[in-house]
C-alpha cells in the first residue's frame, strides 16, 4: 500500500513537472534568422577587421530591426547581470587585468553593438531598462546606447534614419534621471567622439 502510494505521488510529480515545463518552460524569444544565418552569427561579424564584412553585418542587423530587439534585450539583461558581478568582484580585488579579461570573455560588447546597429527600434526597450532596472551595469550601458543611437541617428542622413521626436523625449527624460556614466563602459561613443580620438 505504501509502495503504491509512493509510485502514485512520484507519477503525479512527474506529470506536474512536465505540465509546468510545457506551460512555463523556456520563454526566451526566438533568435531571428536572416539570409540563412542566425542573428548571433551576424553579431559576431560586426567587429570584424574586414570593413566590408563588418558593414554588411551592421546593415543586416539594422534590417532585422525590431525583430532582433527581444532576443538582444534578453541577452543584454543576462550579460549585464553577469557584468555587475564582475564589476563588484573588481571592486573587492582591484585586479584590473582580471576585470578586463572577464568583461571581454562575457562578450557584452557584441550585444551592445547589435543593439546600436538596430538603432531606433531598440529605443523603447532601452528606455524601459533606464526606467525600471536597478542594475547599475545595465543602466550605464543602456544610457550609453540610447545616447549613441540618439546622437548618431538624428544627425545621420546618409543611412536614411531619423529618431522620432517621441523617442528623443523618452531618452532625454530617462537620461536626466541618470547621471552621465563616469566609469568604464563597453559602449561610450559619445565620450570617444567628444575627445576626438
Amino acid at each position: 500500500m505504501k509502495r503504491r502510494r509512493t509510485i502514485l505521488v512520484g507519477l503525479a510529480l512527474l506529470v506536474l513537472g512536465a505540465v509546468g515545463w510545457i506551460a512555463f518552460g523556456d520563454r526566451s524569444p526566438p533568435e531571428p534568422v536572416y539570409g540563412g544565418k542566425k542573428l548571433s552569427v551576424w553579431l559576431q561579424e560586426i567587429p570584424s577587421p574586414n570593413t566590408t564584412e563588418s558593414l554588411e553585418a551592421r546593415r543586416v542587423v539594422h534590417r532585422i530591426g525590431s525583430n532582433a530587439v527581444p532576443f538582444l534585450i534578453r541577452r543584454f539583461d543576462w550579460q549585464a547581470f553577469e557584468a555587475l558581478g564582475i564589476r563588484k568582484e573588481y571592486e573587492r580585488s582591484h585586479s584590473e587585468s582580471r576585470f578586463y579579461q572577464q568583461m571581454d570573455s562575457l562578450r557584452i560588447d557584441i550585444t551592445i553593438r547589435g543593439l546600436m546597429a538596430v538603432g531606433e527600434p531598440a529605443i523603447p526597450a532601452l528606455t524601459n531598462i533606464l526606467e525600471q532596472s536597478s542594475n547599475e551595469e545595465a543602466l550605464r550601458e543602456a544610457y550609453s546606447m540610447a545616447s549613441y543611437i540618439t546622437f548618431t541617428h538624428i544627425r545621420s542622413q546618409s543611412n536614411g534614419l531619423t529618431l522620432s521626436s517621441n523617442a528623443q523625449v523618452r531618452v532625454t527624460a530617462a537620461a536626466q534621471q541618470l547621471q552621465g556614466p563616469e566609469t568604464y563602459t563597453m559602449s561610450n561613443p559619445l565620450r570617444y567622439n567628444a575627445e576626438g580620438k
